[in-house]
Parts: C-alpha cells; structure tokens; sequence
C-alpha cells in the first residue's frame, strides 16, 4: 500500500516537472531555438531578460558574465535579425534589432581581447571601463528593441458607453 503511494506521488512530481519545464520555454526564445509560432511578446520578454542580465554582469564588474551574456546575445539577435514575420520586419524593430546586432558584434571583438575577472584598478575603473560607452549604447538600443517589439501589438481602445435612451415622460392628467 505505501509503495502504490510513493508511485503515485512521483508520477505526480515527474509530470508537474515536465509541465513546469514545458510552460518556461514558452516564455523564452533561446537564439536559434526560435519558432515558427514565436510572437512579439516572447520576443520582448526574451530581449528584457537579456539586458537585465547584461545589465547586472555590467555593474558587478564581471567580465565573464557580459562576455557569456554577449554571446548569448548574439544568437538571439541574429535570429531576430534573419525573421521574415511582419512584425519583425517592421521598420522601428528591423532598424532597432540591426543596431543591437551591429553593436553586439562590436563589443563582442573588443571583449575578445579583456580577460576574465572582475579586478578594479582606481576607484571607479575595472576591466570594463573601455567599454562602458558601447555597453551603455547596447543596452539602450535593447530597450529601444523591447518598445518596438510591444509597440506593434494592437492597443486595446476603449469603446465609449453607449447612449441610454432618455426614459418616456408620463403623460400628465388634469
């Protein structure tokens, strides 16, 4: 009996894994694991996670973590890049999704060069100050990408309240 139970309990735990792992990918597009059914919102929700950590790899000083960031980056942008669907050859995100490219791939080569660590030198220099002004370009440009991508969804407009029609007066008796 109690063995029919343990079963039971890790048929449950194994499936709410699976499903847990199945509705997080969902969420995300991983570069060239993009399909056909992706939507702008995906896309945005993908480019915000990106910069988010890039972000926070940037502030630490750790320059492993923007380097690994920055590749990741990569495949993500040029997958956008290359897509055919409207919303992603729209002019704003196609001009956006190419100047995050370009700059992506220019801060990778100067990167290339850095070694890894996280070591400061004068106070406010570390191993990323040559970088900062292209950094801080990218990552806006990933912001401006994540507006174009969620500005081209349709705004719900709110209907205005129908008239009511004015209630019938009683006619008055003398």
């Amino acid at each position: 009996m109690r063995m029919g139970f343990v079963k039971k309990l890790a048929v449950v735990v194994v499936g709410s894994m699976i499903a847990l792992a199945g509705g997080a990918s969902a969420d995300d597009w991983h570069g060239s694991g993009w399909t056909a059914t992706a939507d702008p919102e995906v896309a945005a929700k993908t480019v915000q996670r990106m910069h988010d950590q890039l972000k926070s790899a940037y502030e630490a000083g750790d320059v492993a973590g923007v380097k690994s960031n920055v590749r990741e980056l990569d495949g993500v942008l040029d997958a956008l890049v290359t897509r055919t669907d409207e919303w992603a050859t729209r002019a704003e995100t196609r001009d956006n999704s190419v100047k995050a490219n370009d700059l992506n791939t220019e801060l990778a080569g100067k990167l290339a060069s850095m070694p890894d660590g996280t070591a400061k030198g004068l106070p406010g220099l570390d191993l990323l100050s040559g970088v900062t002004a292209l950094l801080t370009s990218l990552l806006s440009t990933l912001l401006d990408l994540v507006t174009s991508l969620l500005g081209g969804l349709p705004v719900p407009v709110p209907l205005p309240p129908l008239p009511v029609p004015p209630l019938p007066v009683a006619p008055v008796t003398p």
